[in-house]
């Protein structure tokens, strides 16, 4: 599949591309199931395009060893995004960021020291790092050949979000080299976070990141310069874009919900879906054809995949939120999606607008672009330029803006719309002016948005006597070559409809909610009702009620209204427990294996520990010698035991951007009373440490030691002295709770028997749990990291995949509250709380 390019578009098989892409990570879904559904949402959603990152670490573990099976067969996800019908955009790295621990960087290659990451030294400037370029080597040969076989490949990225202090473009160079040896043939680019034009004479096209919004304090709306990146874009980047696209790589879908930070929900909420949508017209508007929402699926940060500061969900507020259930956010996308798929935009001309006219002036935005229509170079008849007007109004009020003094169209507040002017449809019919959007069109219909007052302006190639129809008002001006019609019906309701048989043509306008579920399908049905968007064989009815009517469009526009099925009844969850209480607190007599710390240093890496979540470190003091005072350094929690019983606990937690900072020394005076009253055995001390995963990277801090990096025992230094073994070890088991204890682990089984014809995802909810620190573990694998000062009360979802559909469940609480213990009893008493929760409920049918 030949893969070009010219100052408008891309050029597939010679032909102009509108790309609209939406970013997926597969190594956040974990299940091959999860992967082909989301493929096909985002198909429905509109989205001709899957951007892929492609996660280092995830693939590998171990200096050269490469794992692509199972939940890492990448052949097997690129078979299914081209099953989808998708495109496919390729981000290989080395460096991803996407919030990862380290960036996507293995951890084993950033616990070797002689290695510089991204080439580059803490202090941003540039060196040159031959054993990172050999590592970056190998990874490349594992997976850019895999890429490159795909055959739906339009474009790979080397690198991202790079830049050192003088720009040197060495390391981007000899990437770009690397990918071409090993096969890559289509268009290479390197997103610019900065949009300031940073390697654009390395890569074939220049693409940049927008992520207008990071901040929530306050509301976005009211920064008037909130897309002014966007809004410059074509100015900015024509000058040396004059012979390549304008391509946004990551252009904000929703945004992360990081440590300490609003949550997802908050977030979704403060972004509103009016954001989705001011941003992706605002960049239609500059005459850009290529955009990636980053992210367009939500997925979970399972077994420690996330940075230091994001938290277990990395739901980003996306349109796919991370159960995998459509949002708001997806239905704005949706609109847009099908507009261009169904109206070319792929290579316009930027106009001054004429004859608008808007009160007040100074609240809308005007551009208006320009394209040709005509289907060959010598047509008989040339065609005028269609026109397309882009009014946005960015104010608390609602706007009207007169077009030309025939047309008033109203803009809500912080709208955009996009207005067609000449546009020649698909059925030969003119569509000369509108003061709503078109959303859609076929061969045989014309469908757009009705929920403001509507005058559509059409002209037929031929005369013909329109219809009466009740709630349209029809003029007409006919001679013996054609019929030109003014339309008008007053605004719907939200779940209103209106329709109207033109000659050939059937012209639909649709209120709000009824185009929010509006469905576009391959086939070029079109079906308007269901909850969700998977009408050919996918799910379509919300089980928990009844959908509305169901209309279909079928691509002869034939009409047609079904009664969907009645809704299934939902079998009831099961209650949680029996429970079991097993202790983790450490004594002399827990039976660990112990490993020797090795003479470089007590942390993490420095004993092959590269990628531990939690570790237990012992020292044994000398014989009648007591532990009086304990210093120590850690990251990121701990917890220290003298015997058995908490001395101490803390955290070192930092913003990402000081992540690199040392932990300062904790200093902890031991009790005579934590002392055994028998001291016929060398005192023993316990530290716990647990890891929230390294930072991101983007700082040059992924390097950044994790665990114990200092320890101090009555004044001296015995960092290299203590001994280490990974993980959280149970001391004792019992159906019922010890007193007290700082650390314990509650284990429970329950089953699932859910009909495949049933989509029902489920999340855990912890209520108030009195812990301050829970690990839940799902079937062996970390799921969720909840950490007490920012517990989040919205449930954690139980990634599909990890969780069994049907069949048996092991689901375990490790908790830990060390300050001096946890009482047990209260959270025994507390699991009643613990449950599961359904997400959200679909039947899987037919419409």
């Amino acid at each position: 599949m030949p893969i070009a390019f010219d100052r408008y578009s891309l050029l597939i098989d010679g032909r102009r591309a509108f790309i609209r892409s939406g970013a997926m990570h597969y190594f956040r879904l974990p299940s091959v199931d999860l992967w082909r559904d989301r493929l096909a949402r985002l198909r429905m959603g509109g989205y001709n395009a899957v951007d892929l990152y492609f996660n280092w670490a995830f693939h590998s573990q171990r200096p050269g060893s490469y794992d692509f099976t199972g939940i890492r067969d990448v052949d097997r996800l690129l078979e299914l995004a081209c099953e989808a019908g998708l495109y496919v955009i390729a981000r290989p790295g080395p460096y991803i960021n996407a919030e990862l621990s380290g960036g996507g960087l293995p951890a084993w290659l950033l616990a070797d020291r002689n290695v510089i990451p991204r080439n580059r030294l803490p202090d941003g400037k540039f060196k040159w790092s031959q054993p990172y370029m050999d590592a970056v080597a190998e990874w490349w040969g594992q997976i850019t050949p895999k890429i490159a076989r795909c055959e739906n490949l339009i474009l790979m990225q080397i690198e991202n979000e790079y830049a050192t202090e003088e720009m040197e473009p060495d390391y981007l160079l000899a990437l770009a080299r690397m990918s071409r040896d090993l096969g890559a043939q289509v268009p290479l680019f390197h997103n610019d976070l900065y949009a300031a034009g940073l390697y654009e004479d390395v890569v074939d096209i220049y693409a940049f990141d927008n992520y207008s919004v990071t901040s929530f304090e306050t509301d976005w709306r009211l920064n008037p310069q909130t897309f002014g990146v966007i809004d410059g874009a074509e100015e900015a980047f024509r000058p040396f874009c004059a012979h390549r696209p304008l391509f946004a790589a990551e252009l904000q879908a929703g945004w992360f919900s990081g440590r300490g930070g609003p949550s997802t929900d908050t977030i979704r909420a403060r972004l509103g879906r009016d954001h989705l949508a001011l941003s992706v017209k605002s960049l239609l508007a500059q005459g850009a054809t290529l955009f990636n929402h980053y992210l367009a699926v939500g997925g979970s940060n399972w077994d420690g995949l996330g940075s230091t500061h994001v938290e277990t969900t990395y739901d980003f507020a996306a349109p796919i939120a991370e159960a995998g259930l459509s949002t708001e956010r997806l239905y704005e996308a949706k609109a847009l999606n099908v507009f261009l798929s169904r109206f070319d935009l792929s290579a316009t001309e930027r106009e001054t607008p004429d004859a608008v006219a808007v009160a007040p002036a100074s609240l809308v935005l005007a551009i208006r672009r320009s394209i040709e229509q005509n289907d060959s170079p010598a047509p008989t008849t040339a065609k005028p330029p269609a026109r397309w007007l882009f009014l946005r109004n960015f104010s608390a009020d609602s706007v009207c803006a007169t077009i030309e003094q025939a047309l008033s169209a109203t803009l809500l507040p912080y709208e955009c719309v996009i207005l067609p002017m000449d546009v020649t449809l698909a059925c030969g019919w003119t569509l000369q002016r509108a003061s709503v959007e078109a959303i859609w069109q076929s061969p045989q219909a014309l469908i757009l948005r009705g929920d403001r007052p509507v005058q559509v302006i059409l002209t037929a190639p031929r005369a013909f006597t329109p219809p009466d129809v009740a709630g349209f008002s029809v003029k007409v001006e006919s001679d013996a070559a054609s019929t030109r019609l003014t339309l008008t019906h007053d605004a719907l309701a939200p779940d209103g409809e209106a329709w109207i048989q033109l000659d050939t043509l059937t012209v639909g306008l649709l209120g709000r909610d009824r185009l929010d579920r509006l469905w576009a399908e391959p086939s070029g049905r079109l079906v308007i009702g269901p909850d969700e968007g998977f009408c050919e064989g996918g799910y379509g009815i919300l089980a928990e009620r009844q959908a509305a009517a169901i209309t279909v469009l079928a691509p002869n526009a034939a009409l047609s209204r079904l009664t969907p099925p009645a809704p299934q009844p939902l079998a009831p969850l099961p209650t949680l427990g029996p429970w079991t209480v097993e202790n983790l607190a450490p004594s002399r007599h827990s039976g660990h294996y112990v490993m020797p710390v090795s003479s470089v240093g007590a942390d993490f890496d420095a004993n092959g520990l590269f990628d531990a979540l939690s570790a237990w470190y012992r020292y044994e003091a000398p014989p009648g010698e007591s532990i009086h005072t304990i210093a120590l350094s850690a990251r990121h929690l701990w917890a220290a035991f003298v015997d058995g019983r908490c001395v101490g606990s803390g955290n070192f937690w930092r913003d990402p951007m000081l992540e690199e900072e040392t932990p300062a020394l904790k200093t902890i005076q031991v009790a005579p009373a934590d002392h055994r009253p028998d001291a016929g055995s060398p005192e023993t001390l316990w530290l716990w440490i647990d890891s929230l995963g390294r930072p991101k990277g983007y700082h040059d801090d992924a390097s950044a030691a994790q665990g114990l990096l200092s320890l101090y025992v009555n004044g001296r230094d015995i960092t290299d002295d203590v001994a280490v073994s990974p993980g959280l070890s149970p001391a004792a088991a019992s159906v019922a709770p010890p007193e007290a204890s700082p650390a314990a682990r509650f284990r429970c089984e329950f089953a699932l028997d859910r009909p495949q014809s049933l989509y029902q995802p489920l999340g855990l909810s912890l209520g108030d749990f009195p812990a301050e620190r829970v690990n839940v573990t799902l079937n062996g694998l970390l799921i969720a990291r909840d950490w007490s000062p920012y517990r989040r009360t919205t449930p954690f979802v139980l990634p599909e995949g990890i969780l069994k559909a049907t069949g048996g469940n092991t689901l375990t609480l490790d908790v830990i509250r060390p300050d001096p213990f946890l009482p047990l009893n209260p959270a025994w008493e507390a699991l009643n709380a613990v449950r599961l929760t359904s997400l959200g409920a679909f039947t899987k049918c037919r419409v």
